[in-house]
């Protein structure tokens, strides 16, 4: 699967994380954040505001939480960097106030 369509599943997913772990998923450090309660549609939310503030390292922070239960769609979301984050944006930025 490629990351595109992990994306798009994890646009299309409104519950909460499926695993326990995913609630402690850190996405930032300093400041600490954790990916908490959010819906994998959330974690793509927050992404794109990410993106837009200009902090992209987070924004992908946010997609590769956004899978915390799949190794291999995370996996490919960190290898695909800024063209994941590029998706996420111009896919869905009309989308997210």
């Amino acid at each position: 699967m490629s990351f595109q369509n992990d994306i798009d599943w994890s646009w299309n997913n409104f519950d909460p994380p499926a695993k326990i772990e995913c609630l402690a998923y850190p996405v930032n450090i300093d400041p600490p954040v954790l990916r908490g309660n959010k819906s994998a549609h959330e974690c793509v939310t927050e992404a794109i505001r990410s993106a837009r503030s200009g902090d992209r390292q987070k924004a992908l922070n946010w997609l590769k939480a956004s899978q915390c239960h799949n190794d291999d769609a995370r996996d490919g979301i960190h290898a695909a960097g800024n063209a994941a984050i590029d998706y996420a944006v111009d896919t869905y930025k009309s989308y997210v106030p």
